[in-house]
């Protein structure tokens, strides 16, 4: 093979397994301000909910049914938070590990490709 396609193919092999990396980091912070965001959200709706508890606990004493109280003041999901945070880390950790071996490859390419060059200029 020669030095030139050697360079070449892990110049390549280097800069996709670099913006693999990149691609895991960004889907890490993408999933986690989802999460964060989806946090928010939630607490704006329980607050809403619990600023008509009064409301609510007076409806239940006169004897108005529970279907019709949900229809009118829906009860907010609880939610668990942490979970795209924990799917993002996992997917991107993995991502990063896979990109590591183009990137090694492709970085050992580059080397041995400039190594041999160098090697052939000296022989001139």
């Amino acid at each position: 093979m020669s030095a030139g396609l050697k360079k070449a193919g892990g110049c390549l092999l280097a800069v996709i397994g670099a913006m693999m990396i990149v691609c895991g980091i960004f889907f890490a912070v993408a999933c986690y301000t989802a999460d964060v965001d989806a946090g928010k959200k939630n607490h704006a709706q329980w607050e809403e909910y619990n600023n008509h508890l009064t409301t609510i606990d007076s409806l239940m004493e006169v004897g108005v049914p529970d279907s019709i109280i949900d229809a009118q003041y829906p009860r907010p999901i609880i939610r668990q938070g942490g979970f795209a945070t924990l799917f993002g880390g996992l997917i991107a950790l993995v991502i990063i590990v896979v990109a590591l071996i183009p990137l090694a490859i492709g970085l050992l390419l580059y080397r041995s490709g400039k190594k041999n060059s160098l090697i052939k200029q000296n022989r001139q």
